[in-house]
């Protein structure tokens, strides 16, 4: 499986693997950059989840689950844009709210 650091990994959510880890909600239609996307939900589930991404803050791990949005090109089925937010605040680390946009095309 894929291991990369950073938000640009974001897309593991969707391996087949991964996938099991969250649930998924079909939100509807929304073109971007020209192309038709499918546009889907997904929250991962704390007790499902086996390697959550990990905040290091003050010689203290914690560990990070996720919820977002991804639109989803529908002849190819490319993650064209991905928003990936907390799932809930982390409450030991003063971190209340942690956002990443991500575009898998050129502007």
């Amino acid at each position: 499986m894929p291991l990369s650091q950073g938000f640009a990994n974001s897309w593991v959510h969707f391996y087949p693997a991964n996938r099991p880890q969250a649930s998924f909600r079909y939100l509807g239609q929304q073109p971007v950059q020209g192309h038709d996307t499918f546009v889907i939900a997904f929250a991962q589930i704390p007790s499902a989840v086996q390697s959550p991404g990990e905040l290091r803050f003050e010689g203290h791990t914690y560990p990070i689950l996720y919820q977002g949005i991804a639109w989803v090109e529908q002849s190819e089925f490319r993650i064209m844009r991905l928003r990936t937010d907390l799932l809930a605040p982390i409450e030991k680390a003063s971190l209340q709210k942690l956002t990443a946009v991500i575009r898998f095309f050129e502007d």
